[in-house]
């Protein structure tokens, strides 16, 4: 039976979690479609300071080695380029996770959403990008074509700190007479902040001299999820 993990304390990045969502390479943007859709998928990324990395590389390299066949390559390691694990300006690192919408002709049951008090948020809720969350994810082993690694199954979030959402104007900035009467308001928060402590520190794999790049490249995953509180 697969692991599952709970990452705490990380900043959710570009979240679609309320349907299924797609690549659209023509217009080279995600959009909304059915579950049953080619590429439909539930995914978010995530920034996690280099306490939550080290960790984490750990759980990744434990589940890989208990499943690996003689003939897998041995996990990446954190110098590797081909570790999943990007790093940016502010020394932090992000990881992608993901579930898809279907599986065998058959949908799965979106990535549950819960508040910082465990209470069960909408189906329809939409996570905001900034904001600070704790999630559940399977890991899942895996060698073919594309590479060998671990996957992280998105199977939960919860909701510790709701960023404000940001609406991006199509229009670029112009002189004028506009100053009280803007007709684009930011939204509110919807959910109540929490708080959650990060893991305890241990020795890092990750030294000084690791260097990733910067862009993030979706892991694809798959699966199934029931409707225990996981926090």
């Amino acid at each position: 039976m697969r692991k599952e993990i709970q990452i705490n304390n990380v900043e959710a990045l570009w979240p679609r979690l309320d349907k299924p969502y797609r690549f659209n390479r023509k217009e080279m943007s995600n959009e909304p479609c059915e579950p049953l859709a080619d590429g439909a998928k539930y995914e978010m990324s995530f920034n996690m300071n280099k306490d939550m990395a080290n960790w984490l590389h750990g759980e990744m390299k434990t589940a890989y080695e208990a499943e690996a066949k003689p003939d897998w390559p041995a996990f990446p390691s954190p110098t590797d380029e081909k570790h999943p694990f990007k790093k940016n300006d502010f020394g932090e690192y992000r990881m992608s996770c993901n579930k898809k919408a279907a599986y065998d002709g058959e949908a799965t049951t979106p990535p549950s959403q819960w508040d910082a008090e465990a209470k069960r948020l909408p189906k329809d809720f939409q996570l905001t990008t900034g904001s600070k969350v704790n999630i559940n994810v399977k890991l899942i082993p895996y060698n073919g074509t594309m590479g060998a690694g671990v996957s992280l199954r998105l199977m939960a979030v919860q909701v510790l700190e709701m960023a404000e959402r940001h609406e991006v104007s199509p229009f670029g900035k112009t002189q004028g007479s506009f100053i009280d009467d803007q007709p684009f308001a930011k939204a509110q928060p919807t959910v109540q902040p929490g708080t959650s402590e990060n893991p305890a520190k241990v020795a890092h794999p990750f030294g000084e001299q690791f260097e990733a790049k910067e862009e993030p490249k979706p892991v694809l995953t798959s699966g199934n999820f029931d409707d225990e509180i996981p926090f």
